[in-house]
């Protein structure tokens, strides 16, 4: 409660009435009580409604505020548990994203292994040494099989798929095996071949059991002579052929890289577009040698003769170029030690004399 609209009433009462000394004291009674009176209803006491009003108020605005924190609180919490929830779509998402490609990587992966395994003669059955003499084989699928040391003796292998077959010490003397299909087969050591019919694209060379797609990669062919064979688009890689005779033989697209043939006989050998990368052919005979297109980066030359060789548009970098004799005739030694600007833009002789 305020006093001070009293005490200031009252104040104003006794000096407006000082002087009049007369005055009776029950004037002065009346008069305070019409003072308190009037301080009812003006307030000079203090409004007690406002303090209510004031109380409501105070009230009011800790409710809004409480409220207004609760629904803070729960846009928080909503928003925390948004949040939340995005974090964990997000994180099981990713898992399974991540679960997805394993699982696509390791199909491709088991992919991969298959070919390489095809490649690398990882066989899907093993029938070495297995006896087979004159069965009727014909037609069946024998491609990638181990087969070395099998005996075919006798056996009809017609238009059977020997396709990556390894047959290597295989008795194939008296078989029959027209139509059948010997793609990248291994053939070393191969039995009997004089004896048996042949695809028309293979054949038997001193023993040698040879074709189109043969499989002789990293086999020791020294000194021997395959001159006229066709070995088109066969593996030779790491071969050695150091002394043989390979004269007028086809190894059109054949694969040739790191192959030794030092002191080959290979004039009028057909390499076009072949892959000579890193052989060796010191004191090699290539005289009308095709090898047009052919890829002969790293290849040593030195002493080899390539008279009338037909080089244009061979790769030839990083040639060792020694006592090496041109396709024009002129000797490497004497041309800056290369034979690059002395290759023939046309053939001296339309055919080799061994074509």
């Amino acid at each position: 409660m305020q006093f001070g609209g009293v005490l200031n009433s009252l104040g104003d009462i006794i000096m407006a009435t000082r002087s009049y000394t007369r005055v009776k004291p029950s004037f002065f009674v009346l008069l305070i009580i019409s003072s308190l009176l009037m301080c009812n209803f003006s307030g000079c006491f203090g409004d007690d409604s406002i303090d209510s009003q004031d109380e409501i108020s105070i009230e009011e605005q800790e409710t809004l505020d409480n409220e207004s924190s609760i629904e803070e609180q729960d846009t928080l919490d909503n928003e925390s548990s948004i949040e939340e929830q995005d974090t964990l779509d997000n994180e099981s998402s990713i898992e399974e994203q991540v679960t997805v490609d394993n699982e696509t990587s390791n199909e491709t992966q088991i992919e991969f292994v298959e070919l390489w395994q095809i490649i690398e003669y990882h066989y899907k059955v093993d029938l070495s040494n297995v006896n087979f003499s004159g069965l009727d084989l014909s037609g069946k699928d024998l491609s990638h099989s181990n087969l070395s040391g099998v005996n075919f003796n006798g056996t009809n292998l017609n238009n059977t798929n020997l396709s990556f077959a390894d047959l290597r010490g295989a008795n194939i003397d008296n078989a029959q095996l027209r139509g059948a299909d010997l793609s990248y087969a291994l053939t070393f050591g191969v039995n009997g071949c004089e004896t048996a019919a042949l695809p028309s694209t293979w054949l038997c060379m001193n023993g040698v059991f040879v074709g189109s797609f043969v499989n002789l990669s990293g086999e020791n062919l020294s000194g021997v002579d395959l001159s006229h064979s066709n070995l088109h688009e066969g593996d030779f890689r790491n071969t050695n052929f150091s002394n043989a005779r390979l004269i007028g033989a086809h190894f059109y697209s054949a694969s040739l890289q790191y192959s030794n043939l030092n002191n080959a006989q290979i004039e009028g050998v057909y390499l076009q577009y072949g892959y000579l990368n890193n052989a060796t052919l010191t004191n090699a005979n290539m005289r009308f040698g095709y090898f047009f297109g052919a890829d002969m980066s790293g290849v040593d030359l030195s002493g080899a003769n390539l008279y009338e060789a037909d080089l244009r548009n061979a790769t030839l970098n990083n040639v060792i170029w020694n006592n090496t004799i041109c396709p024009d005739g002129t000797n490497s030694d004497d041309n800056g030690d290369t034979c690059e600007n002395n290759i023939l833009t046309e053939r001296l002789m339309e055919t080799s004399p061994w074509d």
